[in-house]
Order: structure tokens, then C-alpha cells, then sequence
């Protein structure tokens, strides 16, 4: 018998500001263990996806400060 760990999904809240505004994010970061695959999905305070600059931005300021 073996347990094998297949994917994570883990979610954050990133408090991000910049030049021009400070909000808080939610960012879930799905890995896939087996292929390496990361994803990312970030949703702001209304709970809508972030998309764009600003989804890389967070992303980028979570990966950094981890």
C-alpha cells in the first residue's frame, strides 16, 4: 500500500498596495505534483477574478514574500 500526494490547493489572502491602491486579494495556487503544473487564481474583496497586470503583480508579491 502507498499514499500518494497527487495536488495541493492552497488559498492566501494578499494584502497588496500599490502607487494608487491597497486592497486585499484572495489567491488560490493549485500544484499539481506529478507534472510540476502551478496555477493561480486571484479574486478581489468583491470576490470577481483579477485578470491583467495586476494578477501578475499579486502573483509576483505572494511568490516573493512566501
Amino acid at each position: 500500500m502507498s499514499i500518494i500526494l497527487n495536488q495541493t490547493e492552497t488559498t492566501y489572502t494578499v494584502n497588496y498596495k500599490a502607487i494608487m491602491y491597497s486592497h486585499s486579494y484572495s489567491v488560490t495556487r493549485l500544484e499539481d505534483m506529478e507534472s510540476g503544473y502551478i496555477q493561480y487564481d486571484v479574486f478581489d474583496e468583491d470576490g470577481d477574478i483579477v485578470t491583467g497586470n495586476l494578477e501578475k503583480e499579486v502573483i509576483i508579491h505572494l511568490e516573493e514574500n512566501l
